[in-house]
């Protein structure tokens, strides 16, 4: 059973250190902007926000994998989408 469609939730501190594994965008605030692998803007406060084209989310780099930070990214929810619609 695959994890399409749910919305994981996890402690601030890990939102903090998956937030901070974010692509660095040079010239803007670190704390507010980043991107994800996929090169997509991403907004600090639009964690979980799929309302906002800069939504983010927290994904596991192997689906199989557990919550460790080293499987976890930010990711925009439209590329969480796409990248499990291609499983």
């Amino acid at each position: 059973m695959g994890m399409r469609g749910v919305i994981l939730s996890f402690t601030e501190e890990i939102v903090k250190l998956v937030w901070e594994k974010g692509k660095l965008i040079p010239g803007f605030d670190e704390n507010v902007y980043r991107k994800d692998d996929f090169g997509t803007w991403i907004f600090h406060i639009a964690y979980n926000n799929r309302s906002s084209t800069f939504g983010w989310e927290i994904d596991r780099i192997d689906s199989n994998g557990g919550d460790e930070i080293d499987n976890l990214r930010p990711i925009q929810w439209q590329n969480l989408l796409k990248k499990n619609k291609e499983k």
